[in-house]
This record gives structure tokens, sequence and C-alpha cells, in this order.
């Protein structure tokens, strides 16, 4: 199981500990650089985009296929080719991709969707560095239906890339007798790269998901991920791109209905965005009247904790680029800015957002990103305007050193500002056994009028990785009383310290009766302790683990759980309808330890589940956990799946269930019209909601949506108690 948290305890000098330990049993390839020649074509030579690859004009291109296996076995010949080839004119990039399979009726493809993850699908990476500098780039993949999905590289940041970002851009893939083919035009207008230089920094990954094989084209190390710039090949010969001016409106408009508690309205919106960029490195947009009618329904989620809910921002202006204002880069740092707080109020129901304005890009080793948003009047608050502004300056090869500032107070009619400074360093060839290393270090502090005291936070952090070892290690310390207007912060008044330490071992055949071989076996350590200001223990908890991972894919692991939580204070947990019965916990120092189960299929399946259980105590009571989800991938055109959470808790005498289930349908009837229903149940509100989304790319650039959205009462009948019903239609103008 991928952990979705590592942890750790910090300071820059206890990332040095014992790094010989770091052995350096995997395969290092000699260091090599692979160029691939990009032919120039004229504009009216430009390929038809329909999987086939027949055109003539293909014929003028290099053709490469030394690709080398990562996984299972590196430094291997694949065991399907591989040919590559790249063109360009003045205004795109080309590229055409011949995936060779010798069993074409086995290979997998079941996902349609526009920015779908491939999970269990064969597919195809196409990596990009337009400068050279091994910090930003962008990332293309592609499945044999051509079901698209884009996304950003910073190699400053932790997190590989950001999937938030939509470009406009094109693709077609087919399956034939000889497996599938793929061709991707990229305007040079939805990139930015230096104009100065005729070479970019590439690299090309492939995915044959039912043998669990991977192949790279540069540096096929298995513990170095494909995201790492630095290991990038080349593409040369781009001369003389398009560069002008480019200008693009984006007018939408929104029809809607909505209908509660036996009333309904009708209401029509229009609205207009204009994108300009200044050059291939800036760009800027405005939007006029902002609608969100499109975004994803969140997550039904009952808390039983301490502390708030971070909800995840799901609106695509603010997804647009958003890994420029990650800010720290400590795991659980507080967040500097969220954007979630603008336009949303603390019920998280919309405030209208009259504009909003946001500059982005890269001058001279500089990266920046500036976002201003004016909200309409609200009661008691008035209108308001937010701000943030974002920099980070480049600092050797791979190191940066940024600060962050933000303006404004969404949810009272105070004011409030925040001024941060983080400096990353990373070097992706630490010491002899190749470790990716990186440090972290963040400091930030408050002005406003609603707080007092010290109002700061500063941590920092360590990692160092390669495929036999992962090391995290963060500390931090956050004061009383800071909280940031415009991000987000679980607790305060703490001192806070992580840990994960995982060893990887191979072997080389099975470790677990009617498993199968095994094809990674993981020793995993992760912690995480909290120490008030005043130098009490809040709470902690240490994960001792075992993982397996066959070479199907399919995976099971175990977990012991050793919890600490010193109340010094009673905790009341809310449960029941609405949230409106309570238990309380009387204030006392509890520790408690628990058994974890967890086991899931491959995603290569057409059926998958997974399960998850947990048992013991639970303060001076007593819990169970269980967490079901089934997949089924029929065809293309039909995908479904269901969950389930259930816990049952027994506290001071109380008994009490939660429960949250859900279902999911996607039916694709083309790469560019789906339809999606989500299904969601908890208890707590007793009350089902349905979220209806059918998505029309009529052509990169041009969308339509129909969203539906309705909540019923699951004791009269299934009743939609409310209804909304929106249209959305957005086109792109280009000058």
């Amino acid at each position: 199981m991928c952990r979705a948290r590592l942890a750790g305890l910090s300071g820059f000098a206890l990332a040095c500990f014992g790094f010989s330990v770091f052995g350096q049993d995997h395969l290092v390839l000699p260091e090599q650089t692979l160029r691939l020649p990009a032919v120039r074509i004229a504009d009216n030579e430009a390929p038809k985009l329909d999987g086939r690859l027949d055109d003539p004009v293909w014929q003028k291109a290099f053709a490469v296929d030394n690709f080398t296996q990562v996984h299972p076995n590196e430094g291997d010949e694949p065991t399907e080719r591989t040919v590559l080839k790249v063109l360009y004119n003045e205004r795109n990039l080309f590229f055409g991709i011949r995936c060779h399979d010798s069993e074409p009726d086995k290979i997998n493809a079941r996902h349609m969707m526009r920015d779908a993850a491939h999970m269990g699908d064969d597919s195809f990476l196409i990596l990009l560095d337009g400068f050279r500098n091994n910090r930003n780039g962008y990332i293309f993949m592609l499945n044999p239906l051509g079901a698209m999905r884009d996304g950003l590289l910073n190699r400053t940041r932790r997190a590989h890339y950001d999937s938030s970002w939509d470009g406009i851009w094109d693709a077609r893939c087919r399956i034939d007798d000889q497996g599938w083919v793929i061709e991707v035009s990229l305007p040079f207008k939805t990139l930015s790269f230096d104009p100065d230089q005729d070479t970019w920094g590439a690299n090309f990954f492939r995915i044959v998901a039912r043998k669990k094989e991977s192949i790279r084209w540069n540096h096929p190390v298995r513990g170095d991920t494909v995201y790492n710039m630095k290991d990038f090949g080349e593409i040369t010969g781009l001369e003389n791109l398009e560069t002008s001016r480019g200008l693009e409106l984006r007018p939408y408009l929104t029809l809607g209905h909505s209908h509660r508690e036996g009333s309904g309205n009708f209401d029509e919106e229009a609205g207009l965005d204009l994108a300009y960029r200044f050059n291939p490195r800036v760009s800027a947009q405005l939007s006029y009247n902002m609608d969100f009618a499109e975004t994803e329904v969140d997550s039904r989620r009952i808390n039983l904790t301490r502390f708030p809910i971070f909800f995840p921002e799901k609106r695509d202006f603010f997804l647009e680029n958003r890994s420029i204002f990650s800010f720290g880069g400590v795991q659980l740092s507080p967040v500097a800015f969220h954007s979630r707080r603008i336009g949303l109020n603390e019920d998280r129901e919309p405030v209208d957002i009259i504009g909003a304005a946001r500059i982005s890009g890269s001058l001279d080793g500089v990266q920046f990103g500036l976002i201003d948003a004016q909200l309409d009047d609200q009661p008691g608050i008035g209108s308001k305007n937010l701000s943030v502004a974002r920099a980070m300056f480049d600092v050797g090869e791979e190191s940066s050193l940024g600060f962050i500032a933000t303006n404004g107070e969404p949810h009272s009619d105070g004011d409030s500002s925040l001024g941060g400074l983080d400096y990353s360093y990373r070097n992706s060839d630490f010491t002899s056994a190749d470790l990716d290393f990186q440090a972290n270090f963040y400091l930030m502090a408050i002005e406003a009028d609603s707080l007092s005291g010290n109002p700061a936070a500063f941590g920092s952090s360590v990692t160092a990785r390669n495929d036999d070892w992962y090391f995290y290690g963060g500390a931090e310390q956050v004061q009383d009383d800071f909280d940031p207007a415009l991000g987000y912060v679980r607790q305060d008044d703490i001192h806070e310290y992580d840990l994960f330490l995982r060893r990887r071992f191979r072997p080389e055949d099975s470790v677990l009766p009617g498993f199968g071989n095994v094809d990674s076996l993981d020793l995993e350590l992760e912690g995480n302790v909290v120490v008030s200001l005043d130098d009490y223990v809040d709470r902690w908890v240490w994960e001792p683990g075992i993982e397996l991972e066959n070479d199907a894919g399919d995976e099971i692991e175990f977990i012991y759980f050793i919890y600490r939580e010193n109340l010094t204070e009673d905790f009341s947990m809310s449960y029941g309808e609405d949230a409106g019965e309570a238990v309380v916990v009387p204030a006392a120092d509890y520790r408690w330890g628990r058994p974890g189960f967890f086991f899931s299929t491959s995603s290569h399946r057409s059926f998958s589940v997974r399960l998850v259980y947990t048992t013991g105590d639970y303060y001076e009571g007593s819990r169970e956990y269980y967490y079901g989800s089934l997949l089924w991938k029929p065809s293309p055109a039909l995908l479904s799946g269901v969950y389930s959470t259930h816990q049952k808790i027994k506290i001071g005498g109380v008994a009490f269930d939660t429960h949250v289930a859900g279902s999911t349908l996607t039916l694709g009837f083309s790469p560019r019209l789906n339809y999606l229903l989500n299904v969601q149940y908890d208890n707590f509100s007793d009350s089902v909601g349905l979220n209806h989304r059918i998505r029309w790319i009529r052509k990169p650039g041009d969308e339509m949506f129909l969203v539906v959205n309705q909540e019923a009462d699951v004791h009269h009948r299934w009743t939609p108690t409310v209804t909304e019903a929106k249209v959305k239609a957005g086109w792109t103008f280009s000058f």
C-alpha cells in the first residue's frame, strides 16, 4: 500500500545519520544522455491526427527505439518494442509513437475520461522541460483509448507533479494488430519555454500493465523517479518557434434551475476569462463573474477528531498552476495559502467572486505567481479583497529560495496578512548510493487584528530515498494563536515531529504461501509526536509494519498502531443525525494499541478489491474499523465502483456506529464525451447526495457541462429535497 503520509524527525544534521547504511544493492547504469533530433516540417505538412502514422511526413522523422526496462528487471531489454518520432513546425510539436505488442488483444485499456488516472491501463508518458533547467516542465499521459491527462512538473516541490493543470493540446490513439499507436500535437502557445535555445529536456515512459512492466528512454534506474528532470534526455533542433504574444478569450454561459423546500428559481450567468501570454515564459488571466458549475462535489466525511477537516481545492481557476503557490515543503506544516478560503464561507457555502486575476511565470531564474480576487458583499463583512504573492529564486542546479505573502480576511471585517520565507535544497545524486536528497526549511508569521502574542510557525525536514531506502524526518513549531486567514492550520501551540523509514527488499521467490512470487517486501516505521509548547506530550502514534506486493500487483500490509493521547480537557465527540448528539471523552492520559490489516488486488484486473480492517482499544472504550471498495471495469464504456466505511465505537457506556458509503458510475462514449454519477451517503446527515456530470469536449478549449446535484431524504422514500441543475458552455478564441 502506498502510504498517504510520510512522517519524520528532523534537523538538517539528522539526515546525515549513518548515510553509509543506504546501500547500493540496486543496479546503477552508466550515466548517459540520449538525444533525439526533431525534424522541422512546413505548416502545410502537419500530420493528420488519426492514430495511424501513415502520413508521408512521418517518414522524414528520426526513429528511436532505445528504451530500457526499469521494472521488473532493471536494465533488461523491454519485452515489447517502442518506436518514437518527433516533428515540429512553427506552431506545434508532434509526437508519433508505435507501441508494439505481441498480444494486442490483451492490451489493458478501460478509461476514457479526460484527466482520469489511468490506473491499471497501458499508458505512455511524455515529459518535457522547455527551459532545460531541471526545475519546471510538463507531463502528458495517454492510454490506448486516447484518454488524456496532463500536469506540471516542479522539481523544487516534494510532490512529483501537479495534475490540476489542463493544457490545450490534442491527441489520437488507436489499437491495431501490432499493438497501439499515438499521435500528439502540442501547440507552442500552450507551453512555457526558452526561445533562445534549441534543446529541450525530455523523457518518455511506457507501462505494459498486464506484465507490470515499465520502460524508460533516458536514465532507466528503478530507484529514481521518471519525474526527475535532471535525468532527462534531450530533444534537439527546435529552432524559430512561434513566440508571438497570444491572447485567448474564453466566454462562458451558465443556465441553472434550483428547487429547494418547495420553491424553485431559474437563473443565468455569463462570464469571461481573458488569458494573455506576454512571452513563452509569462502569462496572465483575468476572470469576470466567476462560475464553478462544473466543479466536483466534496467527498463526505465524519469527523471524530479534535481537529478541523482539510478539504482540497477542486475549482479550475485556483487549480491551474497551483504548485507555484505551494510553500514550506515540510509534510505536516500549516498551509500558508489555501485557495479554498477564497469564495467559500466558513460553512463551505459559495460566496460570489466578482473578479479575479492571476499572473505567473519565470524570468531570469525567478518563478513567480500572483492572485488577486474581489468578493461580493457578505452580511456583516462587506466586500473583501484577497491576494497572494509567491516567488522562488533558483539556487544552484536544483535548489530554491522563496517567499510568500498573503493579505485579506475572508470571514470577518478585520484585516490579516502573512509573510513567509522558505528554502529547498535538492541533490538528485547525493552520495555514492545515488540518493535523491532534499532538505527544506520554512518560517512564517501573521499580523492580524484578531490575533495576539507571537503568531508564527517554522520547521524543517530532510528526505533521502532510492529503491532500497526511504527516510523522511521533519520537525516544526507552531506558536500559540497561529491562524492564517488564507491558509490552514490543524493545531497551534505545539512542537511536532515526524518520522518515516522504509527498507525495501526484492525477493526472487515467494515468502507467503498462496501469494505468488513477491516483487517487493517493505519494512516500515512511521511515527508522529506532538508536544505542547508547555512541554507536555499531547499525542503520539507509532506504526511499525510490513508490506508485500507480488509480481501481479496484489498487496498485503500488516501494521500495529501504538497510540497515546493526553487530553488536558474533556473532548466532546459528536455523533448521530446532524451531529446532534455527543459523547464526552474525559480528560486523561490515554494509551492503546490496535492491529491493522490491508489488502488490495492489482488495478490492472477488470475486477479489483481493497479491504481495510483495524480493531482494538479507543480512549476508554473500543473501536472497530471496516473499509471495503470494489471496482468493476467490464469495458471501456463502463466503470462502476462502490465503497463503504463503517465504524463501531464504544466510549463511556455509549455505543454508536458511523457509516459513509458511495458509488460511482462512469459511462465513456468517447475520450471526449462521458457521463459520471457519484452517489454518497452518511448516517450523520442520513441523506443521500447524487452528483450527475456530463462533459463534452467538442474540441480542445471548447467544452460543455451538464451538472445535476440532488439531496434525498432516506426516510421519505428517497424524495429529493434539493435539486440543482446547470448547463455550462465555454469557448476559446485565440488571437
